[in-house]
């Protein structure tokens, strides 16, 4: 099976219906070693260990101010929004230990905030970081960089570029 066909079938397997992967033209980045490396420098690895349920999740995570990072909220608790599962966040500040870990260090992080809805989390962590500077004057057609790690795939980083802006 190729890259994409497995993360196809890692999707199927967690509920979530793939109709087609397909590839997409690569992104023009003046020097894309340099954009990559900066995205991998502000972003870390969310471990999330329930000691209760004896469970462990984990997640990406990147910096969005000093010592503030965002997630996932679903990375904080598995859950599926799809099937009406609602997060606990006491429940999870009691049982569980979260964790940024970059390059083997690990920082110890807390829940500051939720939005289901939107399936965010941000979390506070004195792990050391820049924030992530955002564009304010997108335009369709713009080149961007996502790093992550999808189901499992650690250290995701995928070219693209803005098809809309809604």
């Amino acid at each position: 099976l190729s890259l994409a066909q497995e993360y196809g079938k890692k999707l199927g397997e967690k509920g979530i219906p793939v109709k087609s992967i397909r590839r997409t033209r690569t992104a023009q980045v003046s020097k894309p070693v340099d954009a990559v490396s900066t995205a991998m420098s502000k972003t870390y690895t969310v471990l999330v260990v329930n000691q209760v349920k004896r469970t462990q999740s984990n997640g990406t995570a990147f910096c969005i101010a000093p010592n503030y990072f965002m997630t996932c909220a679903h990375v904080i608790q598995r859950y599926n929004k799809a099937n009406g599962e609602k997060l606990n966040i006491p429940s999870v500040s009691k049982e569980c230990s979260i964790t940024l870990v970059q390059n083997d260090k690990q920082f110890p992080a807390t829940i500051e905030f939720v939005n289901e809805a939107m399936d965010v989390s941000i979390l506070k962590s004195e792990a050391p970081a820049a924030a992530f500077e955002f564009e304010k004057n997108l335009k369709i057609g713009d080149d961007i960089i996502v790093v992550g790690s999808p189901h499992g795939f650690e250290g995701n980083v995928t070219f693209g570029n803005i098809n809309s802006l809604n």
